[in-house]
């Protein structure tokens, strides 16, 4: 008669916001094997198989770095995870005749942030977490207004709206080359 232990192994933990609140509903995946963070921010998968695996929490309201665990090894994995709020800023880029316009580069800073326009002239700045932000088309266009400042702590905004105006930038062009052409000449 040969007998085998089998130990069972369970990952746990606690997914908070930088001030410690739970960070709710948040869907948390391990292998092919997902739960959801309950109101106090705990998940737990049991039983999980011996072997290494990336913890992935997914969704609309929070975002938080995949870890790398080794489940039934030496190593410690942590039990409490941190999460940061994120939010959606959101708007439309039409001409000055109030045609959509398409491929626009829209940029959000600090942070690098960009969407495209798609062919109705919409944008979707997403996932931007908490802050303040510099909100400006890009691609060397000029439109009215040049920037809109948004502060992204409660909710996301929408009605970012920019007018493109080729015209302008025609007479930019055009002023430039004649404040050029009257410097040297």
């Amino acid at each position: 008669l040969n007998l085998t232990a089998i130990e069972d192994f369970n990952v746990f933990g606690r997914l908070a916001l930088g001030d410690g609140s739970p960070a709710a509903g948040v869907t948390v995946r391990l292998g092919d094997k997902s739960v959801v963070t309950a109101a106090d921010g705990r998940f737990e998968f049991r039983p999980v198989d011996i072997g290494t695996y990336q913890l992935v929490f997914v969704s609309d309201s929070f975002a938080a770095d995949p870890v790398d665990i080794t489940v039934g090894g030496l190593s410690e994995t942590p039990t409490d995870f941190t999460a940061v709020r994120i939010f959606d800023a959101a708007g439309k880029v039409t001409d000055f005749f109030g045609r959509p316009v398409e491929d626009v580069t829209v940029l959000a800073s600090p942070g690098g942030y960009s969407a495209q326009t798609d062919t109705n002239g919409n944008f979707l700045l997403n996932d931007l977490p908490a802050g303040d932000y510099s909100i400006q088309l890009g691609n060397s266009t000029l439109s009215e207004p040049s920037r809109r400042l948004v502060s992204l702590a409660n909710q996301s905004v929408s009605g970012l709206n920019f007018v493109r105006d080729p015209y302008l930038a025609v007479d930019a062009g055009r002023a430039l080359k004649l404040s050029s052409e009257t410097a040297t000449g």
